[in-house]
């Protein structure tokens, strides 16, 4: 079993300071109401299927002015972690010759777990804010990146199986990058995330478990042998 990074206890500290601090901050009617000012006006564009996500709006929310109070807090469960593994990416990623070894493919390519961490971030404001306000571009930022969270691993796993001689980790990552704008701007079909995402995520499971039934278009590599300041 792999050791707990030396981070990890502060992350999570700063992880759940920062999303309190968000979503308090957020919750004050006047701060919501200058980010929001139109939400409950006539012809403003919002979501209509109330009470969809399993909470009600039938009644008002004396003590919070987000339409679902209870589903907005517990979306940024994934900004929360997503702090927590940007805070480790950084740190494998700074830490150099620090660390003597990569002990595995995360530790070695730390752009990864950045941008599967800033992924997170993004997601947990996304859909706290689409909860909140059910505005309509903030629930197209909420789908698209719930689909795409998955690209950072998938990408991840295409790279590691295939290890194509032109492509580096950090040109993999930017290609990742290229496909996350696309799904999170509006040019993946309303709806499609519920075929999409399922597919991602066996494709993903599928790619991770080649090596152990003797997979893959490449020979597996010991990370242990591999110095962390090397490429792969």
């Amino acid at each position: 079993m792999l050791a707990v990074p030396t981070c990890f206890p502060a992350a999570c500290v700063l992880g759940a300071l920062l999303c309190l601090s968000f979503g308090a901050y957020c919750s004050r009617r006047r701060v919501w109401d200058q980010w929001f000012p139109g939400h409950t006006k006539p012809g403003v564009i919002t979501y209509k299927k109330a009470g969809e996500y399993g909470e009600s709006e039938g009644h008002p929310y004396l003590y919070s002015p987000f339409k679902e109070p209870l589903n907005a807090w517990s979306s940024l469960a994934y900004s929360f972690f997503g702090v927590v593994i940007l805070c480790c990416g950084l740190v494998d990623a700074f830490a150099g010759e620090g660390n003597a070894v990569a002990d595995n493919v995360l530790h070695a390519t730390p752009v990864f777990s950045v941008l599967y961490g800033l992924s997170c971030v993004y997601l947990g404001v996304a859909s706290c804010l689409f909860h909140a306000s059910h505005s309509e571009p903030w629930r197209k930022a909420d789908a698209g990146m719930t689909t795409g969270v998955m690209v950072a691993p998938l990408v991840l796993a295409i790279w590691d199986r295939a290890r194509p001689p032109a492509a580096s980790a950090p040109l993999a990552a930017v290609l990742a990058v290229t496909l996350q704008v696309s799904l999170t701007h509006g040019h993946v079909p309303y709806g499609s995330s519920d075929i999409l995402l399922p597919l991602l995520i066996a494709l993903c499971w599928l790619l991770e478990l080649l090596p152990r039934y003797q997979g893959g278009w490449v020979h597996a590599v010991p990370l242990h042998s591999l110095p962390l300041h090397q490429p792969l």
